[in-house]
């Protein structure tokens, strides 16, 4: 499936944004090629190294972060569903990924909902979201009520987000 998508970025000539967007977690990544011999495998070689190995063997940040870029790249103009974004990521990574996402979501006109459970992955987002001035975003919390036990939704703006984290106020639905 990855090499059918990125044949496709390459016949769009877009296919040094998937480079680009892989070095943003992998900088010595500099080569993609796609296998035409048996089955179609996309490949990718770090910098110094002579061997091109398939994309499978880079670990799962780098797999995770391919198919979000072709994940965005298909919802282009609409709406895209991620959930529990933080999986195979290594938190040293969660605001490269925001950033990443933001920067291709805005390119590409894609409204992004991320699940995550992960405080790391929501500090990240607070962080990125703020840093960040062209992009809109907002964190919405689910929880039970306590009285009626509905669930309820709460919209938490970047500032007040990073307010709550700071304070040790719960989130993620705790009680």
């Amino acid at each position: 499936m990855l090499a059918a998508k990125y044949n496709e970025l390459e016949l769009n000539s877009q296919d040094d944004l998937f480079l680009q967007a892989l070095n943003a977690i992998d900088e010595s990544i500099d080569k993609i090629k796609i296998s035409i011999v048996g089955e179609n495998v996309l490949y990718a070689r770090r910098k110094g190294e002579k061997q091109l190995l398939p994309l499978t063997l880079f670990g799962d940040a780098i797999n995770s972060v391919a198919k979000l870029i072709f994940a965005i790249l298909d919802a282009k103009d609409g709406v895209l569903l991620i959930d529990e974004i933080e999986n195979g990521i290594h938190y040293t990574n969660h605001d490269k990924i925001w950033t990443l996402l933001f920067q291709l979501a805005k390119q590409h006109n894609v409204q992004v909902f991320a699940t995550t459970h992960s405080r790391e992955m929501i500090e990240a987002f607070a962080q990125t979201s703020i840093n960040n001035d062209q992009c809109s975003s907002a964190y919405f919390e689910m929880a039970r009520h306590a009285k009626t036990n509905e669930i309820i939704g709460t919209k938490l703006l970047p500032d007040v987000l990073t307010y709550r984290l700071n304070v040790d106020k719960p989130l993620r639905g705790e009680l």
